[in-house]
């Protein structure tokens, strides 16, 4: 759940939404397919500790979906404010790559950003990549892995470079599905909603702003999934009675393509809460939901919505163990 809360206490947004108009262009998305073979990661999990169970105990774990468990001894374990004291009742940054091959995180040895592959490299993010003070910072990695967002700074992975620094008012709603674009989101007045692509270095690509009917909550809030364009969102919309994916271009503001799907917010008589949204093929999206129900933290479900036909394929659904504190899911 943290996960969840921890992007909306950022970003505020609604089901229904009004789109302010520019300019048309053509709509074109393109992504390759990112398939979940047997040796990728599936989530990394912190356990409740025995005794004060509202704070996490480490080590970090990687569960892979081939039923394997590795530990991740030298990961951080809780953020820390800005006296340097750990928060122990919060998780320290993580993020997974879509395609479930790299994991990023602070190394607590030396206080510096890793990104590590699985399949034993390790790349080394530069040390002013963190705060001087505190490290509470929100990781990103692009579906292969090869970008990273630290807070609203995007790296080059493989060569430990910073590409660029995006303004600070926005927050980093993730990359398109290719990786070579970025997506910010922007809390306004009255209820309206920002949306602006940048490309890797930084550069403006496409703007528009959303304006909401509906009071914005915590459960309303749905991500936005970039396309490779650079400037064709996807938006889940959910209600009591079903709901449909806009597909929005953001130099237009318009909703291009409106894709009525069976899927309501109750599955099964429990609330879903929508965390991660993925482009995966050129007109195929991949939802990742949280079953609220009587564990913690809640069982996921991964759907694939299919944007021609608006059919919902049920890709996988796993459950946590009872001990878990809380996780980080790879998305793709």
């Amino acid at each position: 759940m943290e996960k969840i809360f921890d992007r909306l206490a950022t970003v505020l947004t609604t089901v229904a939404l009004t789109l302010v108009a520019t300019v048309a262009t053509p709509l074109t998305t393109r992504a390759e397919t990112r398939p979940h073979t047997k040796n990728t990661i599936r989530h990394a999990t912190l356990d409740r500790c025995k005794v004060l169970t509202q704070h996490a105990c480490g080590p970090w774990r990687l569960s892979l979906r081939n039923g394997k468990r590795i530990t991740l001894a030298d990961a951080q374990v809780h953020p820390r404010d800005k006296r340097g004291k750990p928060i122990l009742e919060r998780m320290a940054a993580m993020a997974i790559s879509g395609q479930g091959r790299q994991v990023a995180y602070i190394r607590a040895a030396d206080h510096r950003i890793v990104v590590r592959d699985l399949g034993g490299d390790v790349h080394v993010m530069p040390r002013k990549s963190l705060p001087t003070r505190g490290d509470d910072v929100t990781l990103r990695l692009s579906l292969d892995g090869t970008y990273l967002a630290i807070d609203n700074q995007i790296f080059d992975v493989n060569r430990g470079v910073k590409l660029a620094e995006l303004p600070w008012e926005a927050t980093i709603e993730g990359f398109s599905g290719d990786g070579n674009e970025v997506l910010t989101v922007k809390p306004l007045k009255d209820e309206r909603l920002e949306l602006t692509s940048y490309s890797l270095r930084g550069e403006l690509l496409a703007r528009a702003t959303l304006k909401s009917d509906d009071e914005p909550t915590a459960y309303s809030y749905v991500p936005y999934a970039l396309g490779t364009d650079g400037h064709t969102v996807a938006h889940l919309t959910t209600n009591t009675g079903g709901g449909s994916v806009e597909i929005i271009d953001l130099i237009t503001g318009e909703i291009v393509r409106n894709v009525k799907v069976k899927m309501g917010i109750f599955y099964s008589g429990r609330l879903q809460l929508v965390f991660i949204a993925d482009w995966i093929t050129a007109d195929e999206l991949t939802v990742y939901l949280e079953e609220e129900g009587p564990t913690t933290p809640s069982p996921i479900r991964v759907l694939e919505i299919n944007l021609t036909t608006g059919k919902i394929t049920t890709r996988e659904r796993y459950k946590f163990r009872d001990n878990v504190f809380g996780y980080e899911a790879c998305g793709g």
